[in-house]
């Protein structure tokens, strides 16, 4: 286990004159970039009309048709539909997507966006970064309960320019805030499954005219089974139990309409995660077995928007402490076996978007603290870090006769690493009336996390950000029942960090090329989803694949509705991957070869009246599903069935 050695607070380490300079000089550019565009003669087109509606692609509403970058929603009848465990269940279904999970569902688990590392996607929750008490700086979204989710806006590649520090691979931004609904003040639902799970939610919305008052809250939990059952040795303890979970959220969000531009809200949540591992006895008492996780998150926020016909100003300011423990449950959280980092998030953003006759302007600024406190397993001692980031953007885009533009520039200022300069082009243009080809290019970045700056194993404070030059190229073609998108891409990543030499250090190359189809036909007969990815993900200094990489993937949908009743059938498959395990007799890691691994799901509702719905789920109908991490089992074959209650 790494710690983090205790160091002095970021705002008192010496300032560079040089860095300090050409901050000052970048923000003054950016000023008189406001001035000159609040010039701009506006006129009153509206960008929005009766489309699909994203935020994530660049910040500010806009149709989900005028954005280059491969971007993909999911709305909350999506997700209800599909019946999905997990938010880790759902999206590994989306194109571009591969998952490494250790056992079944509530399980740790990393996600691969084309290819990229773990730590190379950025999530957020309302478009607020993701605080992850983990310091290994990758997200875990098997900790997220998928009840607390109303949409999912999920892009793909280099994406820096806009939100900073993680986004290489792409971003994935769950939002929470329920959409207003005049028919029903709220709903139930209850779910039951194997291995004796049970999922509970209630939600509600009150007020009339210019307050809403929404709550909800949920409990999801299961005695799961046992991760490593009947596996190969992977060189851990055999631990014949179950490895069961718990998660429970509540959540209280307060808008008001102030006058027909100004509006605000406020929203609290909390999570309470527990789930059970296969784990390791602790060298501080050998009878203690550390194999219990509790993740708890608490989160404040609060926005104010302005917003006119050609001009919106957007003020958010939150915060987030996140709490992830690890210990043995017999000993107890306060024992010295058990473990904890404590991390907290503070973060304010400005966002200003002008809509002119050919396109829209977007300037923002933002700035972030982030402070952990870890008590590592052999003492009561919390060791404390901190960093400070601060960073301005623009993006604009704009319609020249039938060519589309879209550009993005972004300045960052970090406590650790100082200045850093990130920038993406996207093009165009319409070669048929129903064709239309695009390009872009894109630089992205991953500054070093706590653990590789700050371990007193290995740490090095002199670590520079991991870069990322990416480049793709579209065709898309939109017809009245079907379309279908072909993407080919190549991002070389240099910089990567990696422990050698008993030490941190800046020195992996990965290339990294692919290509992806996605195919959707809507007809009377049934709606079809098709998607298929091609993925090439080498270490360049070895030669060798990336490990934990799906090769080849394909994903099938196929929904068709029978009156009142809806029928889905999902399928998934993804070629054979590599991995890595200790081989105990050598004492060194040797590579495996997972096999092939498929999923057949199939998934009813019906409408019994227009109030209340069944609904039934078969997951992994023929047993099929195999691990994606050497040594740990999937939950394999499950049912379930529920019903929901609109009121």
């Amino acid at each position: 286990m790494f710690f983090i050695q205790k160091i002095t607070s970021a705002d008192q380490l010496p300032v560079n004159p040089h860095r300090f300079q050409s901050t000052i000089l970048f923000f003054k550019l950016v000023l008189l970039s406001m001035l000159l565009i609040s010039l701009c003669v506006l006129s009153d087109d509206d960008l929005l009309d009766n489309e699909v509606i994203t935020v994530t692609s660049g910040r500010y509403l806009s149709p989900i048709s005028s954005v280059l970058a491969p971007t993909i929603t999911l709305t909350r009848d999506a997700i209800i539909q599909s019946q999905a465990n997990s938010v880790l269940e759902l999206v590994k279904r989306l194109p571009g997507i591969s998952v490494a999970q250790s056992g079944g569902t509530g399980q740790q688990s990393s996600l691969f966006i084309r290819g990229t590392e773990s730590r190379h996607v950025l999530v957020l929750i309302d478009g607020i970064r993701l605080n992850q008490a983990n310091i290994s700086g990758a997200s875990d979204l098997s900790q997220i309960p998928l009840s607390l989710i109303q949409k999912i806006e999920y892009i793909r590649g280099a994406r820096s320019a806009l939100y900073g520090s993680d986004a290489i691979g792409g971003v994935i931004n769950l939002i929470t805030y329920p959409e207003e609904n005049d028919d029903y003040l709220g709903s139930a639902r209850v779910a039951l499954g194997s291995h004796d799970t049970q999922q509970y939610d209630l939600s509600a919305q009150l007020g009339k005219g210019m307050t809403k008052v929404n709550g909800a809250i949920g409990l999801n939990r299961s005695q799961g089974t046992d991760a490593v059952a009947n596996m190969p040795d992977a060189g851990s303890i055999r631990q014949p139990d179950k490895d069961g979970y718990q998660n429970r959220f509540a959540w209280l969000g307060i808008a008001h309409q102030f006058n027909q531009h100004l509006s605000g809200n406020i929203r609290a949540f909390g999570i309470q995660n527990r789930n059970k591992y296969d784990g390791f006895f602790s060298y501080v008492d050998p009878t203690a077995l550390i194999d219990e996780r509790a993740l708890e998150s608490s989160n404040l926020d609060g926005r104010m928007y302005w917003q006119t016909d050609r001009y919106a100003i957007q003020l958010i300011a939150s915060h987030n402490q996140t709490k992830d423990y690890n210990y043995n449950d017999r000993n107890g959280r306060k024992d010295i076996t058990a473990s904890l980092d404590d991390a907290r998030q503070n973060q304010i953003q400005l966002i200003n978007t002008w809509r002119y006759g050919y396109g829209s302007i977007n300037l923002g600024g933002e700035w972030q603290q982030q402070i952990t406190e870890q008590t590592p397993s052999d003492s009561n001692t919390k060791q404390r870090s901190s960093l400070n980031n601060r960073a301005v953007y623009m993006t604009t885009q704009y319609q020249l006769e039938k060519w589309l533009v879209e550009t993005a520039l972004r300045h960052d200022n970090q406590s650790q690493f100082g200045d850093h300069l990130t920038y993406h082009f996207g093009v165009s243009y319409p070669i048929l009336e129903n064709y239309k080809v695009g390009v872009l290019y894109g630089h992205a970045y991953k500054a070093p996390n706590l653990m590789q700056l700050y371990s007193q194993y290995g740490g090095n404070i002199n670590l520079k950000p991991e870069q990322s030059k990416q480049a793709e190229i579209n065709l898309e073609g939109e017809f009245e029942q079907f379309s279908f998108r072909v993407t080919a891409y190549k991002n070389n990543i240099t910089e990567l960090i990696d422990y050698q030499t008993e030490q941190f250090i800046n020195i992996g190359r990965a290339e990294i090329s692919g290509g992806e189809l996605e195919f959707k036909l809507e007809s009377d007969y049934a709606d079809q989803v098709l998607t298929l990815a091609y993925l090439n993900a080498k270490d360049k200094n070895k030669g060798n694949r990336l490990v934990r990489r799906a090769p080849k993937q394909l994903d099938y949908q196929l929904t068709k509705v029978i009156d009142r009743t809806e029928v889905t059938l999902n399928y998934h498959v993804e070629d054979k991957r590599e991995d890595m395990t200790f081989d105990n007799d050598s004492f060194t890691n040797k590579k495996v070869t997972l096999p092939i691994n498929q999923q057949f799901d199939l998934a009813l509702s019906h409408e019994i009246t227009p109030s209340f719905i069944i609904r039934g789920r078969i997951s992994d109908i023929f047993n099929q599903q195999r691990e994606t991490v050497y040594g740990y089992q999937p939950t394999g074959r499950s049912f379930s069935i529920g019903g929901e209650y609109k009121f």
